[in-house]
């Protein structure tokens, strides 16, 4: 699989994002560090816990984080989470948490595919 495959599997934008970034290698650095990134776990912690500013604050990253990635399906799953929670909703957000473990285990998975199957 190369990135643009990896890009299309997960719902992105890959012509968008090497416009931006210009190079695959760029591109392929920071799709690896979203790996790391804790915006995910850290919303779901929180909207178990109830503390739901401080999960806005975490899913408002990771749509920010997708956004700048160009992962368009994920980015728009956070997006509309990030607006139920604006608006005191957390019972709307809830019903979106199945779409969001589904889109993000999915992104999460193919660009582990992606990194093993190009050796990284």
């Amino acid at each position: 699989m190369d990135l643009k495959e990896c890009y299309q599997r997960i719902g992105g934008d890959y012509d968008n994002i090497l416009k931006r970034f210009r190079r695959e290698k760029m591109i392929e650095k920071f799709c690896f560090k979203f790996l790391d990134d804790p915006s995910y776990a850290t919303y779901l912690e929180k909207m178990k816990a109830q503390e739901y500013e401080e999960a806005l604050r975490a899913i408002h990253s990771l749509k920010g984080v997708c956004s700048n990635l160009a992962f368009n399906r994920l980015y728009e799953i956070s997006a509309a989470i990030v607006t139920d929670l604006r608006q005191n909703d957390p019972t709307n957000a809830v019903k979106k948490n199945e779409d969001l473990e589904t889109c993000y285990r999915q992104t999460v998975q193919t660009i582990l595919a992606y990194k093993s199957a190009n050796g990284k």
